[in-house]
């Protein structure tokens, strides 16, 4: 499975990089990480939301899976028989997207095949 994660903000030196690039390590999948950066003064959430969409579909994510505070829980078996039923179908690209500190505006959430 090859999987892109798009963040909203840059991690710089953040211990949560370090810990990030830890668990990569271990992961058997092909993981990209897109920092995505909007200065603007208008709708910011807006923006955000073209801008993560737009790197998903760049991406070629057959799913999206968007990280939002309103989503649902999920156990980590759960998410991984989800995912493991996406490849055997032959959908083997994964966006999982996340938004900046304003959250995800609906048409994120309403693009996305699970919100969590």
């Amino acid at each position: 499975m090859q999987v892109l994660i798009a963040a909203i903000g840059t991690w710089g030196r953040a211990p949560e990089k370090s810990l990030f690039d830890h668990y990569l390590s271990r992961l058997p999948w092909q993981v990209e990480l897109r920092e995505i950066t909007v200065k603007s003064k208008g709708d910011t959430k807006m923006e955000e939301a073209e801008k993560l969409l737009t790197a998903a579909k760049a991406f070629g994510a057959h799913h999206l899976i968007a990280l939002d505070e309103r989503g649902k829980s999920l156990s980590s078996e759960t998410l991984a028989a989800t995912c493991q039923g996406w490849l055997d179908q032959g959908d083997s690209k994964l966006a999982c997207v996340i938004g900046g500190h304003h959250g995800l505006d609906a048409s994120v959430r309403s693009a996305a095949d699970i919100v969590l």
